[in-house]
């Protein structure tokens, strides 16, 4: 159920486009994450502001208080499930670090939630010095460990198809 819970995200992104991020001068969440100075950061909003959906991203981001703890655990629990993969695979080495990469996944949380705070700053005050950065970093380093965590857990995948059926 977490699973489906932290999936839901990605089908109803490409349904909705709610930041006209395919429109051409558009931007996504990510961009904003990303924007790393005040000005950058000023420009998006306007930009939002003057499509009428500065509120959608408000609302991005008030469901991004719960999201992180839904995907956090959903990618823990995919890390848990690749170390038990991989140590009947025979893997011992791999399996053994599924604890530390399971916390990796949370790790990923924290870092969101520092993100929010320069987003939540920026969007409902103004973008001020040194909060875009401080987002910038912050989300590139959840993304990093969504990453680490999602390659361990397709490493269990593999171990787990490779494996020959007793």
């Amino acid at each position: 159920m977490v699973g489906v819970l932290a999936a839901l995200p990605i089908p109803l992104t490409y349904a909705l486009s709610p930041l006209r991020e395919n429109e051409p001068g558009g931007h996504d969440i990510v961009s904003f994450e990303f924007a790393g100075s005040v000005q950058r950061a000023n420009e998006i909003l306007a930009a939002w502001r003057a499509a009428g959906v500065e509120q959608m991203a408000k609302y991005i981001q008030l469901a991004d208080i719960v999201y992180p703890v839904v995907y956090s655990a959903a990618l823990a629990g995919c890390a848990i499930a690749a170390g038990h993969a991989l140590r009947r695979a025979g893997a011992d080495r791999m399996a053994r670090v599924a604890p530390t990469i399971a916390w990796v996944a949370f790790a990923a949380a924290v870092f969101d939630y520092v993100e929010n705070i320069g987003l939540a700053i920026a969007l409902w005050h103004r973008p001020i010095a040194p909060w875009p950065l401080v987002s910038s970093i912050a989300a590139a380093l959840k993304f990093f460990c969504i990453a680490v965590t999602i390659l361990y857990a397709l490493c269990g995948l593999a171990a787990s198809i490779k494996r020959p059926r007793a």
